[in-house]
């Protein structure tokens, strides 16, 4: 059982959430066993819509007490702000807002009936059930759009129900003397419905009044989506003398949301290890356990329901004729149907070696994996000119190949004090190996490029001579970007970190336990939007020496060739053309590699402070109690940023569109087990 309660970093915005869990297991016969498990769960959060808060901080001139400023007519209550094309911070949290409110019950049946000793058979069904209600308003008055002028309501209500069930034969037998075997064969389905309610409602009556006949128009929706999944399945265990082990294993799944020619898909799976430790006498007190391993791996993925069927769209309110009243309109979905997708397949190599050495006191484990997805399922842009705006395709081959390492040590054990140090690595590249068309965009300014790493960045760039020097227009002084002379745009950065690694330090002493855990990611690059903002903008003291004169180090260009302009003796010719920095600031924000940063960085992931009771030593009425006071995302230190940006790489993604800053939490738990 749990309840959270949390208050977000701006007014009107929480979150609260309880959940609740119960299992139980009964013996029915010698050979018939039964387990269930229920739980259930709500969550209710409040937040806003409309302009994002966040973002128009950026803008928001130091000068200006907008707290201490009117931010809604008095008599229209229309928001009040310093720029009329946008809307004041106050009035987004005090008349635009979005609640949902989550329910969710799932439950478990387990039943197991035991034929022999060797030989028995299991069926597991597994329900879940989700409904959720969305109020999203906004009152009129307000600027950006239309819809945010008039006011609207959209409500909507949506179930979701799964049902999941599995037979399954488990056999266990021993071959020989050494030689054992256990297998399993069985099959699988998986039912899932999604239905939705909704209603649209534009033009608010009167101010203030959230309800869908205080609006002039509202057009209401219910879409039902029903998918279903069936597969077989087995996996035979051969093991010698309990130090070598062989398995086999197989599936077959049917989708039904592709084509029938397409539902079917099957993925093998094989793997061996070994135990040298169990097959010779070590006798050593260094080597405790040691296994190697080595694995070949496959799953599915099959795409959401009607994305294979072009989708027509009903809107009764398109148009209005004095003579006809409304006029209904069908159009075609601004997405492409695909009738020729197909589930992708994922396989994956991963060979490895884990172990206990010195006492038990070191533990390790190191695993090198290459993961081939092919016929991986990604959205594509459409050129609008084909009269859509996205489909969904095939991708062809996209390869991962990294190391994950991890590393525990017990620098310190005795009766009453424990410290132990575990160290996690990992690094990995994801590379492109064949898609259909030259590149697909995945978002804003990321690609699929093929032969370079998944999700590069293609932008504009300022040009350079040879040496790598800065061409500058003779004529202004400002820098020659790509695109002004015509030149395609290129791959100006890789999101991918080069490795990761996490520090988890643990002290035990008695019944207190204090842990901290300390991550460094290094290298990947991302380009900056935000950064973009707050230099152009002047709000950060990174800008705060801009009323002198500035020069752009580099050498004079040509503005019509993108060529470096050469003086009579055939030599560059330097800058010394003066600048503002209202010029220089956005002029050097107009090429977009100047705003590529190294995302490495340095974090205080988490620090938390335990203390558990036991029914021992405090006579509880029940088990155990333990207190927790923990810190999550204390501290971050990325170098590579402008100094006060202050800038978490960890959010700045997705074009750099950052619009919500890190926060730190503290928290206070209590567990208690019966």
């Amino acid at each position: 059982m749990g309840y959270t309660s949390e208050e977000g970093i701006i007014g009107n915005n929480d979150l609260k959430r309880f959940n609740i869990g119960l299992g139980g297991k009964l013996r029915v016969t010698d050979k018939l066993k039964v387990s269930t498990s229920l739980n259930y769960s709500s969550r209710q959060r409040n937040s806003q819509i409309g302009s994002n808060i966040f973002e128009r901080l950026h803008y928001i001139p130091r000068s200006l007490d907008i707290h201490n400023l009117p931010f809604q007519d008095p008599v229209t209550g229309a928001n009040v702000y310093y720029r009329s094309d946008d809307q004041n911070p106050l009035w987004v949290l005090n008349n635009t807002g979005r609640f949902d409110d989550i329910i969710r019950f799932s439950g478990t049946l387990n039943t197991t009936y035991k034929f022999t000793d060797n030989l028995k058979l299991s069926y597991r069904v597994g329900l879940d059930h989700e409904s959720e209600f969305e109020f999203d308003f906004s009152n009129k008055g307000g600027t950006l759009s239309s819809s945010l002028q008039n006011g609207f309501l959209n409500l909507s209500a949506d179930k979701e129900f799964e049902v999941d069930q599995s037979l399954i034969l488990n056999a266990n037998y021993k071959l020989s003397k050494k030689i054992g075997f256990e297998g399993q064969v069985g099959i699988n389905s998986n039912y899932n419905t999604f239905k939705v309610q909704e209603s649209d409602s534009d033009s608010q009556i009167v101010f203030g009044f959230l309800r869908p006949d205080n609006f002039r128009t509202t057009v209401a929706d219910f879409d039902e989506i029903k998918e279903n999944l069936a597969g077989v399945f087995g996996q035979f265990e051969f093991n010698y003398d309990q130090f070598l082990y062989v398995t086999l294993s197989g599936r077959n799944d049917w989708g039904s949301t592709v084509e029938p020619e397409n539902r079917s898909i099957f993925y093998p799976g094989a793997s061996i290890s070994f135990i040298p430790t169990s097959a010779f006498d070590f006798n050593s007190r260094s080597i405790n356990y040691l296994k190697l391993r080595a694995a070949y791996a496959t799953s599915s993925g099959f795409p959401s329901a009607l994305r294979t069927r072009t989708i027509l769209n009903l809107d009764p309110l398109e148009f209005v004729s004095d003579t006809n009243g409304n006029v209904a309109v069908i159009g075609v979905d601004n997405e492409l149907a695909n009738p020729d997708l197909r589930p992708e397949l994922h396989k994956e190599i991963e060979v490895g070696m884990e172990g206990s050495f010195f006492n038990n006191n070191v533990s390790f484990e190191v695993s090198a994996f290459r993961r081939i997805s092919e016929d991986q399922i990604l959205e594509a842009d459409l050129d609008p000119s084909t009269g859509f705006d996205q489909t969904l395709i095939n991708a062809g081959r996209i390869d991962t190949e990294g190391i994950e390492i991890d590393l525990g040590i017990n620098l310190f054990r005795n009766k009453n004090f424990r410290w132990n140090l575990r160290n996690v690595f990992t690094a990995f590249e994801t590379t492109v190996v064949d898609i259909p068309s030259n590149r697909i965009r995945i978002n804003d300014n990321s690609f699929a490029i093929e032969g370079q790493p998944l999700g590069v960045i293609v932008e504009n760039y300022a040009l350079r001579d040879a040496e790598g020097n800065l061409l500058v227009n003779p004529n202004d002084g400002e820098l020659i970007v790509s695109d002004e002379v015509g030149l395609e745009d290129r791959i100006i950065a890789d999101p991918t970190p080069d490795w990761r690694m996490s520090t988890i330090n643990t002290f035990r002493y008695k019944d207190f336990a204090l842990s901290a855990q300390l991550e460094y990611s290094h290298g990947g690059e991302n380009y900056s939007e935000f950064v973009k903002d707050l230099l152009e903008r002047g709000v950060t003291r990174d800008t705060e020496n801009r009323e002198g004169s500035f020069v752009i180090p580099g050498v004079l260009g040509d503005p019509g060739t993108g060529l470096p302009l050469l003086d009579a003796n055939g030599r560059t010719i330097p800058n010394t053309i003066q600048q503002n920095a209202f010029a220089t600031v956005p002029n050097y924000a107009d090429a977009r590699d100047l705003l590529v940063f190294d995302n490495s960085v340095f974090r205080i992931r988490e620090i938390a402070l335990s203390y558990t009771l036991n029914k021992g030593k405090s006579k509880l009425p029940f088990q155990s109690m333990r207190l927790t006071l923990s810190g999550r995302n204390l501290f971050y230190f990325a170098p590579n940023y402008p100094k006060y940006t202050n800038i978490d790489p960890e959010l700045d993604t997705s074009g750099g569109n950052v619009t919500v800053p890190t926060t730190k939490r503290y928290a206070f738990g209590v567990a208690i087990s019966f």
